[in-house]
């Protein structure tokens, strides 16, 4: 049976009297006259204010003004008390899904986004920017040679490294995107900008690290190397686009420390040939397609053998005798060379 409370002829004041209930946000399409639905997208900070508004509406049940209590009567009282407990268990439960919430999506060293908070805003942020015709850049900043100065300088001080570069990038990016941390020492900063600044921004970044972090009584300095992907020139879905900006940082490493590049469809091509020759070079290694030979060393002088130089070739099924240089920068760079 449902619970009703006594009614009374009496002047009493509303429970709610000098609390205003918001009024559900009219959607684009409600204010345009359509009737149809629309495709709406939360972001999870969204989501985090909309929970915070309910709370509040749910607290405002618990505290009633002394003027509002006398009007009630007893079985009224005892109502409420059931709904206050509810209404309690609820908030906590609440609370309790926002805490587990904000653990799910939040990197722990840093209070940074992580990789999962991180796509998920993309595809929010993705559809803002078709909407406003922005392009929507993803860079993938990556502290060049990160585990060294961990192991050199001792775990505490090297996540003390990850919290300075992770309060730089944060404070930079408070009014132009967002920044979330992807790796052991690397960052994705989004932004919404126009092509013509963005490489003026890249520049600024940089520029964060002039200064060294300070370590206890010493100094550090460091340089970071940046990978830049766009949506929709490069991508046109977050794993995508995070997949572009981060073979850019992998060709940017190439060139040395500090560097910067741009996805680009060079790029991929690269990328598909290193993929599929490291697939051949393992069935070769499997096959045993690699053959040894001996180039003798002549000492001129007592015209006489010296020695001899081990020479290895490729000897593809398809291609035929393949020169050195052009597998054994790739078996040096994935560690097949071991297995030879």
């Amino acid at each position: 049976m449902a619970r009703t409370a006594t009614q009374h002829t009496t002047n009493r004041k509303p429970i709610l009297e000098g609390y205003e209930l918001m009024e559900p946000p009219v959607s684009n399409h409600e204010e345009s006259g359509k009737g149809e639905a629309s495709d709406i997208s939360i972001s999870p900070t969204m989501l985090e204010e909309n929970l915070a508004r309910l709370r509040n509406h749910l607290e405002a049940l618990l505290h009633l003004s002394p003027d509002t209590a006398r009007f009630l009567s007893e079985q009224d009282t005892h109502l409420l008390q059931e709904i206050r407990s509810d209404i309690s268990a609820i908030l906590a439960n609440i609370g309790e899904c926002e805490y587990m919430e904000r653990l799910a999506l939040t990197d722990q060293l840093t209070g940074l986004a992580n990789p999962r908070h991180l796509l998920s805003s993309l595809a929010y942020e993705m559809k803002a920017a078709k909407e406003h015709n922005k392009t929507l850049f993803a860079l993938v900043v990556d502290i060049d040679n990160f585990e060294n100065i961990d192991h050199a300088l001792g775990h505490p001080r090297g996540n003390h490294v990850l919290k300075e570069t992770a309060k730089r990038l944060h404070e930079f990016s408070l009014d132009k995107g967002y920044v979330a941390r992807t790796g052991p020492g690397q960052f994705t900063i989004v932004l919404s900008r126009e092509d013509t600044d963005i490489r003026e921004l890249i520049g600024q970044i940089q520029d964060l690290f002039a200064l060294p972090i300070k370590l206890d009584n010493e100094k550090i300095r460091i340089t970071i190397s940046i990978g830049v992907a766009s949506y929709p020139k490069d991508a046109k879905e977050p794993p995508e686009l995070m997949s572009c900006a981060r073979k850019a940082l992998s060709e940017a490493k190439t060139r040395g420390e500090g560097q910067i590049e741009f996805y680009s469809k060079d790029l991929f091509k690269k990328s598909y040939y290193l993929v599929r020759i490291k697939k051949e070079l393992e069935t070769a290694i499997e096959r045993r397609q690699f053959v040894l030979f001996y180039q003798p060393k002549i000492n001129v002088k007592k015209q006489k053998i010296a020695g001899f130089e081990a020479l290895i070739r490729w000897m593809h099924p398809q291609k035929g005798l393949v020169p050195p240089g052009q597998f054994i920068p790739t078996l040096e760079s994935t560690g097949l060379i071991i297995c030879l």
